[in-house]
């Protein structure tokens, strides 16, 4: 690999492999990386050249009660008899008091993190939600990470549209993303969950969220509906309504016939796929029959 080409490669807002990221952070020079850094601020936000912002926030643990024992970390516990004197969570008066020292000092946001208690379920959360922004609603939460969403994304999955909207209830973010990037409106289109679909998008979620490149192997964006037609050999399962119902609500909402990368368009996903359904709903609401042009570029 090559340090300039890859600096050169970023500038021009091309995909890097998590080996080429790798390969910069150890051989890159900080100052390059800063420039290259700034330059691509730069273009995503034109709208706004000169101004830079930044968060001021503060990061409170529930607890230090958790499994995870993370090499790093010097304060957590194990759940466990022998360190029961040492274990902790963190009552309502040291949430405000950190809190509205957050906001004297111009902070707004409240970076809540583990440890990963065993029998703190999501109601936990829900009900830490709640109280949090009933109490300063101008507070922004930044918190769960991939360990304490896994029972959202599996509710979802599921069908569990009634913890979905507990969840979003009490202040969830509806754009939660899963630990491989995948947004919680992708898992519901994929699983044809048209209810917990319908949840996510009443709560302003955009039907043409993108699930964004990670790897080499996986070097495409794709949207909700492309999702949906990915998933619909699932109607060998006999659930080709579910999908096709999905289908029809991402595109009464919106949602964009066409995928902006070379992943190909919904049309040419639902086509192979073997969806009669989707592929005559999709041609009904107007997609192309014509590949898209990147797609057209790797042929």
């Amino acid at each position: 690999m090559n340090t300039q080409q890859l600096l050169d490669r970023a500038l021009s807002l091309a995909h890097l492999s998590l080996e080429e990221g790798v390969y910069l952070y150890h051989n890159a020079a900080l100052p390059d990386l800063m420039y290259v850094a700034n330059e691509i601020r730069k273009e995503k936000k034109k709208d706004t050249l000169g101004i830079v912002t930044w968060q001021i926030d503060r990061n409170v643990n529930t607890t230090n009660v958790c499994v995870a024992n993370c090499k790093f970390c010097n304060f957590f516990v194990p759940p466990t008899e022998k360190f029961k004197d040492r274990a902790y969570i963190t009552d309502d008066e040291t949430y405000k008091r950190k809190i509205e020292e957050t906001f004297a000092l111009g902070g707004d946001q409240l970076l809540l993190q583990g440890g990963h208690h065993p029998d703190l379920g999501i109601e936990f959360y829900e009900t830490l939600f709640r109280k949090l922004k009933s109490w300063y609603p101008e507070l922004r939460l930044h918190s769960l990470g991939p360990p304490e969403i896994v029972p959202i994304f599996c509710a979802i999955s599921e069908g569990n549209s009634d913890q979905l909207s507990a969840f979003l209830a009490q202040g969830g973010d509806p754009e939660l993303c899963d630990v491989f990037g995948s947004p919680l409106i992708h898992r519901a289109a994929g699983a044809g969950q048209l209810e917990c679909l319908r949840l996510l998008l009443d709560a302003g979620v955009s039907p043409d969220t993108l699930k964004i490149a990670d790897n080499e192997q996986n070097a495409f964006d794709v949207n909700t509906i492309f999702v949906v037609c990915g998933h619909a050999m699932g109607l060998a399962w006999g659930v080709s309504g579910q999908y096709l119902a999905c289908l029809k609500l991402l595109l009464d909402r919106g949602a964009s016939l066409e995928v902006p990368t070379g992943a190909g368009s919904p049309l040419n996903k639902a086509i192979l796929s073997g969806w009669a359904e989707g592929v005559g709903l999709l041609l009904d609401r107007g997609a192309s029959l014509e590949p898209p042009p990147d797609v057209l570029k790797r042929l």
